[in-house]
């Protein structure tokens, strides 16, 4: 358990296994638009100063962190990450082959084709 939560209202929480799977769940679970947000506020940046990178307007920050927003292209989702400093990977988790219980990772990383 995580010291910062020691002694707090959490700690019976974090001790929980099955609080800590359905968490795990859940993160995994975000939406795109919730990515992004959560991407930008790690990096400290708003909508008006994503929007400024990109050079797009703010409403379509806005538009791209709504969670039920489903219409992104790839380049799109690169540029935001190049904006904000980072890169956009794709990956596909695969059996290893038919009966196989081993994961087989697919990624790639893009870059932003805009300019």
């Amino acid at each position: 358990m995580r010291a910062k939560f020691k002694g707090t209202v959490f700690e019976p929480l974090i001790a929980d296994k099955e609080f800590e799977k359905q968490v795990k769940a859940e993160y995994g679970s975000l939406t795109v638009g919730e990515m992004i947000t959560e991407a930008m506020e790690l990096e400290s940046i708003s909508k008006v100063e994503l929007a400024r990178r990109m050079h797009t307007s703010p409403a379509a920050i806005t538009r791209y962190t709504r969670p039920d927003y489903d219409k992104f292209k790839l380049d799109t989702l690169a540029a935001i990450a190049q904006a904000m400093g980072g890169e956009l990977t794709v990956s596909f988790k695969l059996p290893s082959g038919k009966g196989g219980n081993k994961k087989k990772v697919l990624s790639s990383m893009f870059t932003a084709s805009r300019t």
